[in-house]
């Protein structure tokens, strides 16, 4: 499951903070301020993956020296509060191999130099705890970078409603672009710039709970520079506590939620008894009387069975497509869905499609034709039914790996949070969720495997085949060229016998419902 986090914070003089200094720190080297003559030595520091500059094609050679970019940086600036650096610190995809996530590095810096013409540093650093937390610091200078060196500084950053507008349009493009190396390579997973509740209440009306419920968690808290030395040197702080209590409050709401959610998919027998049982005792709460209707109650789902007995109005029963409907919904099959697809092995059919209107004319008034026109429709539904198959597969197993991945997830956060193992129930529960969603993942996987694939191409093949006897049988019996309206009537103007089909009619198997099992 890739992660998407993006933060654009700045260095200002204000907070006694030194573009040499954040420099040397993420890239782990020495750097000396000959301002100040403070030397900045980090190269103790791990973690560093690469450092690479990148700079407009007109900038000259030593804006590529750290040391002598970030003096110059520094040189012009006068204010004594001025900003002297700004960040963009970005996560990268852990799906993405060393070699991928640094031609993404590559692409994201450029896009930023060609929009904002500025210098980039760009240092990745490796996880440290985290497997997952490959991300990157790119530090740029305020200015843009010219021929002759730093000229005017970048303001559209510097806040308001354009930085606002910059900010948003950075968190896309660095998304699109993440997305754009994840496809490159072949791999399903997406991020999204937007935030957790949006995405969490986009989820939940689409039906995924499960994605819906794993994003509205809380935020944890971000460690500052000096929580972060702290917590090397072993020195609990408050973030770190308060960190804790969220993680333990998200893995227990996403338990309970879970659990909740698997109930109500696989309830219990027991449950379904009682649910049973309140039911009945709801309906014999309806006494009918001669002088009248008592009702004592109406709940539940049985509520439209009370007003059926009470004389309500009875809902309408779906009525089935008249002719011209049939013909409107089939055309629309065919074009968007099947003739892309399917056009070279099914001529009937497209020779039918292509003289349907003027069939319709000719024999208006022969009642055999709506009924052709609506098992025509028919056995295209079933035949994109089957087309469907394999995608809805694909999705399965997409959506069974990514449960998977949470649930492994979800582990993690037990086995960190309860190192003793003392909550026994919890890390049982969480072991079960992630042994419930292997089994899911291998029988997705199954679903996928070639004997299956074939099974699914049979499928399909057979309902081409089925859909095309039906096409030849509707042009042998609606003939058009050497007929006319005259001719398509007997000579007491009424339509011709029934003529019978001219190959057999196949039976469709019951239409293919839901995923793998």
């Amino acid at each position: 499951m890739a992660i998407y986090h993006s933060r654009v914070t700045t260095f200002s003089r204000a907070n006694n903070h030194s573009s040499l200094a954040a420099a040397a720190y993420r890239a782990a080297i020495l750097l000396v301020d000959q301002r100040t003559g403070k030397r900045h030595d980090y190269r103790r520091k791990r973690g560093v993956v690469e450092t690479v500059f990148m700079t407009p094609e007109q900038a000259p050679d030593w804006a590529l020296c750290p040391e002598q970019l970030w003096a110059a940086a520094e040189e012009a600036e006068k204010r004594k509060n001025a900003t002297v650096a700004r960040e963009f610190e970005i996560a990268l995809p852990h799906e993405l191999s060393d070699a991928e996530r640094k031609a993404l590095v590559k692409d994201i810096g450029h896009a930023l130099i060609d929009r904002y013409g500025f210098a980039v540093q760009a240092s990745t650093h490796a996880p440290s705890n985290d497997e997952r937390n490959h991300h990157v610091h790119m530090l740029v200078t305020t200015r843009r970078m010219t021929a002759e060196g730093l000229a005017d500084k970048t303001r559209e950053l510097d806040g308001g409603q354009s930085g606002s507008m910059e900010v948003k349009w950075t968190r896309e493009m660095i998304s699109d672009l993440i997305n754009e190396h994840l496809a490159r390579a072949h791999i399903d997973a997406r991020v999204d710039p937007r935030k957790l509740e949006v995405q969490a209440e986009e989820a939940w009306a689409r039906g995924d709970h499960e994605a819906a419920i794993a994003l509205a968690r809380r935020p944890v808290r971000r460690f500052g520079k000096n929580a972060a030395a702290l917590e090397r040197k072993g020195v609990s702080t408050e973030i770190s506590k308060d960190n804790a209590k969220i993680k333990a409050d998200n893995a227990a709401r996403l338990d309970k939620a879970m659990f909740q959610i698997a109930q109500i998919k696989h309830p219990r027998p027991h449950a379904q008894e009682a649910r049973r049982r309140q039911r009945r005792v709801q309906r014999k709460r309806l006494a009918v009387h001669t002088d009248g209707i008592q009702v004592n109650r109406i709940g539940g789902a049985h509520a439209s069975d009370a007003v059926d007995m009470l004389g309500g109005a009875e809902s309408p029963e779906p009525q089935p497509p008249t002719a011209e409907e049939a013909w409107s919904l089939a055309q629309a099959l065919w074009n968007q869905d099947i003739l892309p697809v399917h056009a070279a092995s099914m001529p009937q059919t497209a020779e039918l499609m292509v003289g349907m209107a003027e069939r319709v004319r000719t024999y208006l008034r022969d009642n055999a034709l709506p009924q052709a026109v609506k098992e025509l429709l028919r056995r295209l539904k079933a035949l994109k039914r089957r087309m469907d198959v394999p995608a809805i597969k694909k999705k399965a197993y997409q959506k069974a790996c990514d449960l998977l991945d949470r649930a492994q997830w979800a582990l993690t956060q037990v086995n960190q949070l309860n190192p003793t193992g003392r909550d026994v129930v919890l890390r049982f529960r969480r072991v079960a969720w992630v042994k419930h969603n292997l089994e899911s993942v291998a029988a997705a996987e199954a679903a996928l495997s070639p004997e299956r694939v074939r099974e699914d191409d049979d499928r399909i093949v057979i309902g081409t085949a089925e859909v095309e006897l039906w096409s030849r049988h509707m042009l042998n019996r609606f003939p058009i060229g050497a007929i006319d309206v005259d001719t398509a009537l007997d000579p007491e103007g009424r339509p011709p016998k029934k003529l019978k089909p001219s190959a057999p009619i196949l039976k469709f198997p019951p239409p293919f419902r839901g995923g793998p099992k």
